[in-house]
């Protein structure tokens, strides 16, 4: 069989990026620990009482860009399925919650809904089940409803156009009362904010007292 030339190689590998397959044609590398205490945690600021990502996905290096440790592992653990690296990842969001005063009083975790439904590994699952065993803070699935299939959010560049692109695409679909309710909303990437703002007002209309934000690492688009 022909091997495929790097035009047709790098079009079949973003490909399977965007199925979340693009691990079988990478090979594993030796996972960097990381201490908290060596992250430089960014508060966030939007529709919500407070948040916090674990650190930047990249930062300038060399005229480009280029991931930083908490990007590495992110990308490790979402697009090559590396539940060691999630581990490592739920790990250090479990106990900056625990750190957190603030997020230690959470009633309950909510996540937001994958882009693709029938994607094989949810990734954002995998992290609040964890972050939930290593906080006590229960995780309650579904609350959050995708309602259709939207472009993917990174692919957008202007931010009215982000916008446009979430309009009705959630809704409150778990029974549970969120009313008077302090909520801890999840997520593993914050990039202009607009999903995770447009989640935050579904839940304080439906009555929820406090809302935090935690991702597990932001772009530089805000």
């Amino acid at each position: 069989m022909p091997q495929l030339d790097k035009v047709a190689w790098g079009n079949t590998k973003r490909f399977l990026d965007r199925l979340g397959l693009g691990w079988l044609f990478e090979s594993k590398q030796e996972i960097e620990k990381i201490a908290l205490t060596d992250l430089n945690v960014i508060p966030l600021k939007g529709s919500f009482d407070s948040g916090y990502a674990l650190g930047l996905y990249s930062e300038p290096k060399n005229a480009h860009r280029e991931k930083t440790p908490i990007g590495e592992l992110l990308h490790r653990f979402k697009y090559q399925f590396d539940q060691d690296a999630g581990v490592i990842l739920a790990d250090l969001a479990a106990e900056l919650i625990n750190r957190q005063n603030l997020l230690r009083t959470s009633n309950f975790i909510v996540t937001v809904p994958p882009s693709f439904t029938s994607r094989p590994f949810d990734p954002v699952s995998f992290l609040a089940e964890r972050i939930s065993l290593g906080t006590g803070i229960r995780w309650e699935k579904g609350v959050i409803k995708r309602t259709r299939i939207t472009k993917l959010q990174k692919r957008i560049l202007d931010k009215e156009a982000k916008k446009e692109n979430v309009i009705s695409t959630f809704r409150l679909n778990n029974p549970l009362p969120v009313s008077g309710k302090k909520i801890l909303l999840l997520d593993d990437l914050y990039d202009s904010g607009v999903t995770t703002n447009h989640i935050c007002q579904i839940l304080s209309q439906a009555g929820a007292d406090k809302i935090f934000v935690l991702v597990l690492a932001k772009t530089s688009y805000v």
